[in-house]
């Protein structure tokens, strides 16, 4: 009996031993403060936490590092009642896309679409039209229509990174309404929406309503205003700073994995992704391979075009996943 009851006592400290080491995981890394920043190259920090590290890294790039690839079909995400501005606004988007060829009426973002002047038309839609991207916005309980329609070329060209910003100062007035394309230059505008009309209980990315079109291709970082931000502000979010006064939702898409995609604004409005996009690291990376542990690395990153912003990630991979970091901005000199 004394041995069976040692036993039993060791047996039970065994577990409690085991059950304080904690459950295994995927890594969680921050990418710190660069240093060294030359012409052409800088020196990227990180910090993991977690054991048997298999590689470590950073991804870099001048634009999104993550998001979702969408195969044009039938995927896309919804965003809930509440994500939607009913007056002035900015919206933000990074994509990229592969085709804007392969459907009737591809969709970037939008709610039921812009087809009639009757009680289907809702929001904010941008959406292929032959060789246009047509930006549109609903005013007010009469449902106008406010247009713009550049050329596709001119504002998404197919396999490039393109940052479009659609702002509306709340004002129905000539220039209320300008659209932006990377380098903050307004590339068009026309008459602003004093009120944004919504017709239903929520918005879609990747998804027009005009045939049912989806787009094909990366969609990055996207960002909801309750105002119409400046020139300045939006040079600032394509160098990868944060503006944050009157953001109703940011959607960063760095997930990695789920069918979330959660709202870093703090207001909840966390969009469910349908149909199977595929969520996208790229950029190009550094790396190594090895047997590592927690603690502090770094790497150079070579290459670098001088009097450019970059955006640095750090990630780190075991056998139970990848964990990535924050991302960081930082300007070549020049």
């Amino acid at each position: 009996m004394k041995i069976s009851g040692i036993f039993i006592a060791l047996l039970l400290l065994f577990t409690l031993v085991a059950c304080d080491q904690g459950t295994p995981s995927r890594p969680t890394v921050v990418t710190d403060q660069c240093t060294n920043i030359a012409t052409t190259s800088l020196t990227a920090h990180g910090t993991i936490t977690g054991e048997n590290i298999t590689r470590r890294g950073f991804y870099y790039g001048t634009s999104s590092l993550y998001g979702l690839n969408f195969d044009g079909t039938e995927d896309f995400v919804q965003f809930p009642q509440g994500s939607q501005p009913t007056g002035a606004f900015t919206l933000a988007i990074w994509c990229k896309p592969t085709s804007w060829d392969h459907t009737t009426y591809p969709g970037l973002f939008g709610g039921t679409g812009l087809m009639s002047y009757a009680s289907g038309l809702s929001g904010i839609s941008i959406t292929r039209y032959q060789t246009s991207l047509v930006f549109d916005v609903a005013d007010g309980t009469n449902a106008t229509r406010r247009t713009m329609s550049p050329s596709i070329t001119d504002i998404a060209p197919v396999g490039q990174w393109s940052f479009i910003v659609l702002t509306n100062s709340g004002v129905a007035a000539a220039g209320g309404l300008k659209l932006y394309r990377n380098n903050a230059v307004p590339v068009g505008n026309t008459t602003g929406a004093a009120t944004v009309r919504w017709s239903e209980n929520y918005t879609r990315l990747g998804r027009s309503q005009w045939g049912g079109g989806y787009f094909k291709g990366i969609i990055g970082e996207v960002r909801i205003y309750d105002r119409a931000l400046n020139a300045t502000e939006i040079q600032a979010l394509y160098h990868g700073q944060d503006v944050t006064g009157s953001l109703r939702g940011y959607w960063k898409l760095d997930e990695g994995a789920g069918t979330i995609a959660y709202d870093s604004s703090g207001h909840g409005n966390n969009g469910i992704l349908f149909n199977g996009p595929v969520w996208f690291i790229g950029g190009s990376s550094v790396s190594e391979t090895g047997n590592f542990g927690s603690g502090a690395y770094s790497l150079d990153i070579t290459g670098l075009v001088p009097n450019t912003w970059y955006r640095i990630m750090a990630f780190a991979e075991n056998g139970l996943g990848t964990g990535y970091g924050n991302v960081v901005t930082y300007k070549t000199p020049a």
